[in-house]
């Protein structure tokens, strides 16, 4: 009867996890889930930047819309080089640039035109994130309809 119980001790000893293996079991998950968390705070602060960056573009492009109707002046807007630059023929004073976030960019470089009667010939454009895939779709609609940014999935 003895032995039977020793056996049974013996048995029951050696399944499971040592504290060390339990110890190294939650450390590696403990590192996966702040890897996780990080990277997705990391996407969250991105995409609260792109949103940044389109509510003050949509902002500036109707300031500028409405100035050249106002002053009768063509407006071109350019994105090159990381930077959306607005530029007023009739007054340099009034030209000013915004900064792409780093995390978007054009396929090809962009010049819009707004004509002295504020209006913006149709087009869409296209920001590509960093791999070369279209993220966002900005379309312009016919004269003072503005524009439109839709984010592809």
């Amino acid at each position: 009867m003895m032995e039977l119980k020793l056996k049974i001790l013996k048995q029951s000893s050696k399944s499971g996890f040592t504290v060390v293996e339990s110890i190294i079991g939650l450390l590696i998950a403990a590192m996966i889930l702040g890897l996780t968390v990080t990277m997705i705070s990391g996407i969250r602060q991105n995409r609260i930047q792109e949103k940044a960056f389109f509510d003050e573009y949509e902002r500036c492009f109707r300031k500028a819309q409405n100035s050249s109707l106002l002053m009768h002046r063509k407006t071109q807007i350019t994105v090159e080089d990381g930077h959306l630059k607005f530029i007023d023929y009739g007054d340099e004073a009034r030209n000013f640039t915004l900064n792409v976030p780093e995390t978007i960019h054009l396929a090809n470089s962009k010049t819009i035109y707004i004509t002295d009667a504020g209006f913006v010939s149709p087009q869409t454009i296209q920001w590509l994130n960093q791999d070369g895939n279209v993220k966002y779709k900005q379309k312009i609609q016919l004269g003072w309809g503005g524009f439109v940014v839709e984010k592809e999935e």
